[in-house]
């Protein structure tokens, strides 16, 4: 599909801009998506353990929805723990030596490294075995689930996720249009079954870019959509777009 670049100076453009109230011709298309949609994979492959979610559960950032048999990694950071304690008990045995100078240059610093070295070992053996759990990256809505307990993982997705609040309606506008609309601008939609009402937004995206063979732009408006109440994936009508108030 080619393209032409639309350049703001060469089109018509309202010093001020007005309100707007594209007829039905002007409106191409108008649509309901979600405003971010995520593949999760996990970070390391393995045997799941626990799947703590299902299709069409409601997940907040951060939680679990994946973890993997972690036996052996649990059993490294054990052990490194241990040598990073053991570590740093030998270098507070040998303080008052050190204090004293009893000890030379090279032995004091030998015992301060093994015992950085031994933390560092223990650190990276805590994110390995935090590698094993993954985590919602959002609050939104789990679409897809490709893993159950007992199945291995691999970097492939396992989950697929949708934000819901806010929402973002892509709308296609003809070229016309092209100058009438303003990012910031307050767009007042239609919404189509099931959710049958009137709602507001704000003007977040302006393309910059017309297509050639349609000769039309598209634009996004943000709704907010408390509580994730309405759905995605819903048409709607662009009734009117109008400055924001001062």
């Amino acid at each position: 599909m080619r393209l032409a670049i639309a350049v703001m100076a060469l089109l018509p453009v309202a010093a001020i801009a007005q309100p707007y109230q594209p007829s039905a011709q002007e409106v191409l298309s108008c649509l309901v998506e979600p405003s971010r949609r995520v593949l999760v994979a996990s970070a390391v492959p393995g045997i799941a353990r626990r799947v703590a979610f299902e299709r069409g559960d409601v997940v907040k950032a951060g939680d679990v929805l994946l973890e993997l048999n972690s036996e052996a990694e649990r059993a490294g950071l054990t052990l490194s723990a241990e040598r990073a304690d053991f570590a740093r008990r030998k270098l507070g045995r040998n303080r008052e030596m050190t204090s004293r100078q009893l000890l030379s240059g090279q032995e004091v610093d030998d015992l301060r490294t093994e015992a950085r070295l031994a933390e560092l070992e223990a650190a990276r053996a805590r994110v390995e075995l935090e590698r094993r759990t993954t985590h919602s990256p959002l609050t939104g809505i789990i679409m897809e689930r490709r893993v159950t307990q007992g199945e291995y993982v691999t970097a492939e997705p396992f989950a697929e996720l949708i934000a819901l609040d806010p929402l973002h309606a892509e709308v296609t506008l003809r070229v016309e249009a092209y100058g009438r609309v303003r990012v910031g601008m307050r767009a007042t939609l239609a919404l189509g079954a099931p959710v049958n009402e009137t709602r507001q937004g704000r003007v977040s995206i302006i393309d910059r870019a017309v297509d050639s063979g349609s000769g039309s732009f598209r634009m996004r408006v943000v709704i907010d959509n408390p509580g994730m109440a309405m759905p995605s994936g819903i048409g709607c009508r662009l009734n009117s777009v109008a400055p924001v108030a001062d």
